[in-house]
């Protein structure tokens, strides 16, 4: 038992006879139908809005894939596509964010789909219930034996995790109180009427690295990989995720006319901001509400990340998601004990966070042709910059760094580091700067976090962003990306 269970298993074993009485209680289970048809059903990749590529790569790299089980795939996802109606008027309305951008009170047809399988213990009783005609039950059913049979000799061990995963899990849940927080956020929304005293967590096989989860009505699909099932730290970020669903289930409770009311005061204020990521408001509420109020309350010695949500380089402003959380997450803190707080109190405040938060469309003033820095803050850099052609170089490297240099000496640089890596940081900029004009200068800001441009002739400049921790990076990037053109002085970052 590792170190944050083994101190409380005598009270959750207590709690578990003789616990309060809540509203839902979530129970963690896996099944093996259920497990068989959402790896086919991901692996199929039939729309890429509702399947991950991390599932076939990863089964394409353990057992190869013939042109057999390509035509196998390919036939189920045409069948599959069409049973969702994606194409239809009513679908399309359901899933666009002009008619809610907090998701839809409807369950739409490719979520009916699947929740067959959810509902029920084989995959012949799912299809009767989705009713099939006879040739469809026959790709279902033929896609899953077939895929069965070919990963036999793999599948019991790759899904091995999953019970005792379910097992602790069920353990933390009754030790944070899960069903004292849903109590909580039922409140909140204002919902009224009655959800199901049991909210089931369809505990999946995924690929390596966390896996997003959904939910499908009162269902929560929870995909769960093996490298991610371990630790105590792992499981309790699996059980945020598995919150944020329930936040993202308890909005559907709501009214549509309450949805849509709370989405037309977002877009009259803010407009479609991120409208590759239209949910955006949605998924930061739900951020807010699982990783802040919930797990980190309950967990506040749980180690934590440099961000709340992974910035997206795809998206017109990509940090924006994890900062809408951290502001929600203020926000919610103060309101969060008022019944029917979300609409309209919260969603006003929301208005009010977004406003501060998206600046004028920023400006690239610079090609970077080479990225130095250690691996989070790179991360982060690419986060903002990923469509930057570059060169990136890890900070252990200094050397290479100069090499990367000399080939690149016209290109801007991006230095961008930690204090913990500074020394390394300071060695390479000695090499390729006129070192005397800087060191007084660095030597003031040691103990700071900042964004400071060497600038010299016949060279592209060299932007050092630096901070004394992964928090104070992350805020320079953000004060960098959003300024208007590039500094010309060293600017401090408060």
């Amino acid at each position: 038992m590792n170190r944050l269970v083994a101190p409380f298993l005598g009270i959750v074993l207590l709690a578990l006879s003789a616990g309060p009485v809540h509203a839902a209680e979530l129970r963690f289970a896996t099944g093996q139908s259920a497990n068989l048809f959402w790896m086919v059903d991901q692996v199929s990749q039939w729309d890429a809005r509702y399947t991950s590529p991390g599932y076939r790569t990863y089964w394409e790299k353990k057992v190869g894939f013939s042109d057999g089980d390509y035509a196998v795939l390919e036939q189920y996802a045409r069948l599959r596509r069409r049973l969702a109606r994606l194409d239809e008027s009513e679908v399309r309305q359901g899933i666009s964010p002009w008619t809610s951008l907090f998701g839809a009170a409807s369950i739409l047809p490719h979520e009916r789909f699947a929740l067959a399988f959810f509902e029920t213990r084989t995959p012949k009783d799912a299809v009767q219930l989705l009713k099939l005609s006879d040739e469809e039950q026959k790709v279902v059913i033929g896609t899953l034996i077939y895929f069965a049979k070919k990963l036999k000799d793999d599948w019991s061990a790759e899904t091995a995790h999953l019970a005792s995963f379910s097992q602790k899990a069920q353990v933390l849940v009754m030790l944070a109180d899960a069903g004292g927080f849903i109590d909580e956020m039922k409140s909140f929304f204002g919902i009224s009427t009655p959800i199901p005293a049991t909210i089931p967590v369809n505990v999946l096989w995924g690929p390596p690295g966390f896996v997003l989860p959904a939910h499908m009505d009162y269902h929560i699909i929870l995909p769960v990989s093996a490298d991610k099932a371990e630790s105590d730290e792992a499981v309790l970020q699996h059980l945020s995720m598995a919150v944020q669903e329930v936040g993202a289930f308890l909005l559907t409770k709501l009214p549509q006319e309450t949805l849509a009311q709370a989405s037309k005061a977002l877009l009259r204020e803010c407009g479609l901001v991120n409208a590759e990521q239209a949910e955006m408001v949605r998924i930061a509420l739900q951020v807010a509400l699982g990783e802040v109020l919930f797990l980190r309350d309950r967990f506040p010695d749980l180690p934590r990340g440099a961000l709340l949500v992974p910035w997206n380089a795809q998206l017109e402003y990509p940090w924006l998601v994890d900062e809408l959380a951290r502001g929600y997450a203020v926000t919610l803190k103060e309101i969060f004990n008022q019944p029917g707080g979300f609409y309209p109190t919260f969603v006003a405040r929301a208005i009010d966070v977004q406003k501060q938060l998206v600046p004028p469309r920023p400006r690239f003033f610079a090609s970077s042709g080479l990225a130095f820095g250690d691996p989070v803050s790179i991360a982060m850099f690419d986060g903002l910059f990923g469509d930057v052609e570059r060169t990136t170089v890890a900070i252990s490297e200094p050397r290479d760094f100069l090499t990367a240099r000399e080939q690149l000496v016209d290109r801007a640089a991006f230095v961008v580091t930690t204090a913990a890596n500074a020394t390394n940081m300071y060695q390479a900029l000695k090499k390729v700067t006129n070192w005397r004009l800087y060191t007084s200068s660095f030597r003031g800001l040691t103990r700071s976090s900042f964004i400071y441009p060497i600038v010299e002739r016949g060279k592209g400049p060299i932007f050092v962003v630096h901070g004394q921790d992964e928090e104070a990076v992350r805020k320079a990037l953000l004060q960098l990306y959003s300024m208007d053109e590039m500094p010309t002085q060293p600017v401090v970052i408060r």
